[in-house]
């Protein structure tokens, strides 16, 4: 059944404006998704949907009318409301007309580790939403099993990040760790060999002799990789740079390794 909303008092609005926050997200275990693109996504990989708002002017097509009418047979709570409700709402520029808050995944951290040859990547105190969004899309492509968000990074399932991910966070294994020690006792118990991005490294990325069963640090977009979790690193590396640029891109940064790990399973 179809419920409409006319107000911006509405329970259910001021709920999804809460959710644009990391403490109410983190609270009621719920992000949102923007788009038909992420939606069809969360269908396909059978992410629960909490509700749906969509907008007055989403079903004028036939197929995303088709959408609404799938999505009430799957008993899901929807909502319509005005165009200009639904801008009220939305966090992008140019609104699709639909909105979902998604039940966050839940993944075994051991068991991806356990898993034969698995490896990760790690994400110390990556700020930027754009950048998160990229390496989590990189590392899914790439077939890593998990990544892990250290204290001081932007929230995973910040809508910026949900957007540039692009489907690949309902894909991927996502874990967040507030201490350096739980992550680095975790790993060692399942030897997995780490590489830290450093610029005062002297061995280059391409001479890594390793391709699988690795944890993969990036660093921070201004400072690099923390003093900790540099010392800790089986191997610290850096990418050639032919001018004198300070350094790359910290999502470019991280899908050159990656692809070189690709290279080097694949044998090309």
């Amino acid at each position: 059944m179809i419920k409409e909303i006319t107000s911006k008092d509405n329970l259910m609005i001021k709920r999804i404006k809460q959710l644009e926050h990391k403490k109410y997200r983190d609270k009621y275990g719920l992000f949102l998704l923007e788009g038909m693109h992420l939606i069809e996504e969360a269908l396909k990989y059978n992410t629960i949907l909490n509700y749906i708002v969509y907008s007055d002017s989403f079903i004028k097509d036939p197929y995303q009318e088709e959408l609404i009418n799938f999505l009430c047979e799957k008993n899901n709570s929807i909502y319509n409301v005005s165009d200009s409700l639904f801008e009220y709402i939305a966090e992008t520029e140019n609104p699709q007309g639909i909105i979902a808050a998604a039940v966050k995944p839940q993944t075994d951290f051991e068991e991806v580790l356990k898993t034969d040859g698995s490896s990760v990547v790690i994400l110390d105190r990556i700020q930027d939403p754009g950048n998160m969004g990229t390496i989590l899309r990189t590392a899914d492509a790439a077939g890593i099993h998990g990544v892990i968000s250290m204290k001081g990074s932007v929230d995973f399932f910040n809508s910026k990040t949900v957007r540039a991910a692009a489907g690949s966070i309902f894909r991927i294994p996502l874990f967040q760790f507030n201490d350096n020690n739980q992550l680095t006792d975790a790993l060692r118990r399942h030897k997995k060999k780490t590489i830290a991005t450093s610029p005062r490294a002297k061995d280059y990325y391409y001479n890594l002799p390793v391709f699988e069963n690795y944890g993969l640090i990036i660093g921070n977009e201004a400072n690099g990789v923390s003093e900790t979790l540099l010392d800790y690193a089986d191997y610290r590396v850096k990418i050639p740079m032919l001018r004198d640029t300070e350094s790359l891109n910290a999502s470019i940064a991280a899908s050159i390794i990656l692809y070189e790990m690709v290279r080097k399973k694949m044998n090309i």
